[in-house]
C-alpha cells in the first residue's frame, strides 16, 4: 500500500467512525478530532495523487461513498424536507403553498414528518429540485433512496471533472474532488442535494 493509499484509508476510517460510532457526531470533541483528522489525511494524500491510477482513485471513492450511504443522516435534517416536498407533490399539493406544519397537510404526515427542519416554513428549494424530489417520492420516500440519487449525481460530477481536467492534472483533480471529506460527509452521509 502506498503512502497515498494509507492516508486515504485513514481518512475513510475517521469518517466512517464519525458516521457509525454512536454519539461521535453529536459530541464536539470526538466530532472535531475525527473530522479534523480526516481533513489532515486528505490534505496530505492529495499531494501524492499523481502517482495513483485513476482506477484506484475511483474504486476508493466508490467504496468511501458506499460505506457512508447506509449511515443515518445525523448532521442535517434537510433530506427529510426533500422527501416531504416530493411526498406532497406526489399527492398533487404545491410545497410552495403550504408549510409542512400547515393543518391542510395533516393527513399526509408520515412517521418521519417530525424530522423535517423548519416545518413552519414553505419549501425553499427550486422547481428543478422539486421535479427530482417527486420522481424519487414516487419510487418511495426513503432517505436511502434520496441519498443514493445524490451519490450518483456526485459520481457523475466527478466524471465531468475528470473529462474537463487537463491530462497532466487529471489525477490530482479527481483526488481533490472524489476524496474531499466535506463532500463525502455532506452527500454520501447526510444526503445533501448539491451535486
Amino acid at each position: 500500500m502506498s503512502r497515498f493509499e494509507a492516508l486515504l484509508a485513514l481518512e475513510l476510517a475517521l469518517l466512517w467512525t464519525l458516521a457509525w460510532m454512536p454519539g461521535a457526531s453529536s459530541t464536539p470533541v470526538p466530532a472535531s478530532l475525527l473530522g479534523g483528522g480526516a481533513f489532515i489525511a486528505y490534505a496530505l494524500a492529495v499531494s501524492g495523487a499523481g502517482h495513483m491510477s485513476r482506477g484506484r482513485l475511483w474504486t476508493g471513492a466508490i467504496v468511501a461513498r458506499l460505506g457512508l450511504l447506509p449511515a443515518v443522516p445525523t448532521l442535517s435534517e434537510d433530506i427529510y424536507r426533500y422527501m416531504w416536498d416530493g411526498w406532497v407533490l406526489r399527492h398533487g399539493i404545491n410545497p410552495y403553498m403550504h408549510a409542512p406544519a400547515a393543518s391542510e397537510l395533516a393527513g399526509l404526515r408520515t412517521d418521519w414528518w417530525a424530522l423535517i427542519n423548519h416545518p413552519e416554513v414553505p419549501t425553499i428549494y427550486p422547481p428543478g429540485a422539486q421535479l427530482v424530489f417527486v420522481a424519487l417520492a414516487v419510487a418511495g420516500p426513503s432517505w436511502l433512496l434520496f441519498k443514493a440519487a445524490w451519490v450518483l449525481a456526485d459520481l457523475l460530477t466527478a466524471r465531468l471533472v475528470e473529462r474537463l481536467a487537463s491530462p497532466a492534472r487529471v489525477r490530482r483533480a479527481l483526488a481533490l474532488y472524489l476524496w474531499c471529506p466535506l463532500l463525502l460527509v455532506e452527500v454520501a452521509w447526510n444526503g445533501h442535494l448539491e451535486p
